[in-house]
């Protein structure tokens, strides 16, 4: 019943009175679909034919983020801006709200004598959920658009839009692969990176916390390290795409270790906390 209280109390304060800063996620999925638009406008008016489009052509442009990076220095590069905004969006969403509870109803309810377990669990599954939200807000605005404009709802691997952009390699997956690579492995790596951040931000601040994974990001699009988790969620860097790329299973077991890491070494934390 405890954690429970918690948990509504976390949803209330951190979710519902704080749904403003949801409007940010929205903001970025509008301008990256109209980016999309645009894109597609572009590609016509230079006589490229694109006669299947559908709303599965724009997810994987929004989450493509970049091929495996091999340094040229002749080759120029242009960053996956659309994917680096939107993660650094969902950070800033799950940055600060735990840091600011703990100097309030966190304060309470130690100094009552209730467990801290139960305060550091409450706070995973808000965090885990606020990022969920972002990403449902995201599949509900690109489909809700993307439906007044024409487009269905409908899987085509070979469609010309994507051939067009990421070449025949694209043929090579199937439906549950982009499945896996665009609509679940991003939510579990997202989930898992934004609790690490959570745990950062309180073993120094949060501000230090959003910076530094922030740079993460942006470090991940030039170094194709397989530690890096930033890099499973473009799927364009994904086996199934590039055989230089990485394993989905991989990220999926590098994103439960890290939780399971946050789990334990964050209620450590929590029960030496010294909150006077």
């Amino acid at each position: 019943m405890r954690f429970l209280k918690m948990l509504r109390h976390d949803i209330k304060q951190g979710i519902i009175n704080q749904s403003a800063r949801f409007l940010i996620i929205v903001i970025v999925v509008i301008t990256a679909y109209s980016s999309w638009n645009i894109y597609l406008g572009y590609l016509r008016e230079h006589d490229i034919s694109l006669t299947n489009v559908n709303m599965t052509d724009c997810f994987m442009y929004i989450f493509s983020g970049m091929q495996v990076y091999r340094f040229d220095p002749k080759a120029f590069i242009s960053p996956p801006l659309t994917w680096i905004v939107f993660n650094i969006m969902i950070l800033y969403v799950t940055a600060y709200y735990p840091g600011r509870d703990m100097e309030n109803y966190g304060k309470t309810i130690f100094m009552a004598g209730k467990t801290r377990t139960s305060w550091w669990l409450s706070k995973m599954l808000w965090c885990a959920l606020a990022v969920v939200i972002c990403y449902l807000l995201t599949f509900f605005l690109i489909w809700c658009i993307a439906s007044s404009g024409g487009y269905k709802w409908n899987f085509d691997n070979g469609s010309e839009f994507l051939i067009s952009q990421y070449g025949n390699s694209v043929r090579y997956l199937d439906k549950s692969d982009v499945y896996l690579l665009v609509f679940i492995l991003p939510i579990v790596i997202s989930i898992a990176l934004c609790e690490f951040q959570m745990l950062i931000g309180f073993i120094l601040t949060p501000v230090i916390s959003f910076a530094a994974m922030s740079a993460l990001f942006v470090f991940s699009i030039y170094n194709s390290y397989w530690w890096l988790l930033p890099n499973y969620t473009m799927w364009r860097r994904s086996v199934y795409y590039d055989v230089k790329g990485f394993s989905p299973l991989s990220g999926l077991i590098l994103s439960g270790y890290l939780l399971m890491f946050v789990l334990v070494y964050g209620v450590m934390i929590i029960r030496r906390r010294d909150i006077m």
